[in-house]
């Protein structure tokens, strides 16, 4: 028999409207927890590690299944207490909310990262051009440097030489004479000889080279043949001070001499000697002397090879393990110091190989450890 609902027994219709009412706050709570279900989902993709993420639907579970009613809920009416109990809102945790938050920053950070990026090739290229100004700056501060600390300890050399008239080497057009010449205007008709004065067999020759000060003893280091066959040797130092010199060793085989003068040991400033064996090809090499007379010159280059071996000076012997460089070396350089860019003499100017009587770019300095082991010795047996 067909009913409607009118004619159901009354007694049935209030369990009916509870069960109704109780489903009617299921899916409210339902549709509450749904809404809030993204920003959950973002904070774990932020900021939460796959067991927080684990932990956080643990605890959405646990929530929604402390807040859902029994399972005879159909039966009992419908509480104003238990729809009040159902979450209406939903925060993150803490860590997810810094996590939320500090996705902006870094998108943030990011660009701003991008921009200077953008921008940083003009400041490369200002960056180049003042650091090879800065490079260049210091170079030239290296060699000036070097020259104001070595200057002290480098010496000029005039050598007066006494030679012999028949010994006047072909080269040399007239000879500075020992006696002045006669006057023609002095003599007279009837004593062509007056005014004549005795001539000499002999004549004086100045010659300059270059030394060093070695301790302060007042011993000067320099080129054997710079100071061979000299009559007198005068020793004048940058600040003009000057001190006449005597040979007290010399090594003719290695073009090596010694000279002591009597000078203030306080004024005297010993060079700072090296190590030639840790000379290498293609390091900085720096040169002070008095090339044709001009005097306390520097110049620089460089190492330009090693162990090379040259012939000392008119002797028939051989000096080996020559440093090679290209520094300007020139007639007067000879005996110099040849220092490293530290200031550090590595090697003693002596020849160079030339056509025309002036550097052409190969110039050779005695090692100056072979200078270590020959200038005590000389400097023993002279004192």
């Amino acid at each position: 028999m067909k009913r409607s609902i009118a004619n159901i027994n009354p007694t049935l219709k209030r369990p009916a409207v509870a069960a109704l009412l109780a489903l009617a706050a299921i899916a409210l709570a339902l549709t509450t927890a749904c809404a809030n279900a993204p920003a959950a989902s973002d904070a774990v993709d932020i900021g939460d590690t796959p067991s927080q993420s684990a932990s956080t639907a643990q605890s959405t579970q646990s929530t929604q299944s402390t807040q859902a009613p029994p399972a005879d809920a159909a039966a009992q009416p419908a509480q104003p207490s238990q729809e009040q109990a159902l979450p209406t809102s939903w925060q993150p945790p803490a860590e997810a909310q810094s996590g939320a938050t500090a996705a902006p920053q870094s998108r943030q950070a990011a660009q701003s990262h991008a921009a200077n990026a953008d921008n940083a090739a003009p400041a490369s290229e200002t960056a180049t051009e003042i650091d090879a100004d800065t490079i260049v700056a210091a170079f030239e501060q290296v060699i000036s440097g070097v020259h104001a600390d070595v200057i002290p300890s480098v010496v000029n050399i005039i050598v007066i030489d006494r030679m012999e008239a028949g010994s006047m080497p072909p080269w040399l057009n007239r000879p500075f004479p020992f006696a002045p010449q006669p006057n023609p205007d002095d003599r007279s008709d009837d004593n062509p000889d007056d005014g004549a004065q005795p001539q000499e067999d002999f004549f004086f020759r100045n010659g300059q080279g270059s030394g060093f000060v070695w301790d302060t003893h007042g011993h000067i280091v320099t080129n054997h043949h710079v100071v061979e066959d000299a009559h007198r040797i005068l020793v004048i130092f940058s600040d003009g001070a000057e001190a006449y010199a005597e040979v007290i060793g010399a090594d003719p085989a290695a073009d090596l001499a010694v000279l002591k003068i009597d000078h203030d040991a306080d004024a005297l400033t010993p060079v700072t000697l090296g190590d030639s064996n840790a000379v290498q090809v293609g390091q900085l090499a720096i040169a002070i002397g008095n090339p044709f007379g001009q005097e306390f010159t520097t110049t620089i280059g460089i190492v330009s090879a090693v162990g090379r071996t040259i012939r000392s000076g008119s002797t028939p012997f051989s000096v080996p393990k020559i440093i090679q460089t290209d520094a300007p070396i020139n007639p007067g350089n000879s005996g110099g110091p040849l220092l490293d860019r530290r200031g550090n003499v590595i090697g003693i100017n002596a020849q160079i190989v030339t056509g025309t009587g002036a550097n052409a770019g190969v110039g050779f300095a005695i090692p100056i450890n072979t200078a270590k082991q020959i200038v005590p010795a000389l400097i023993d047996d002279g004192d």
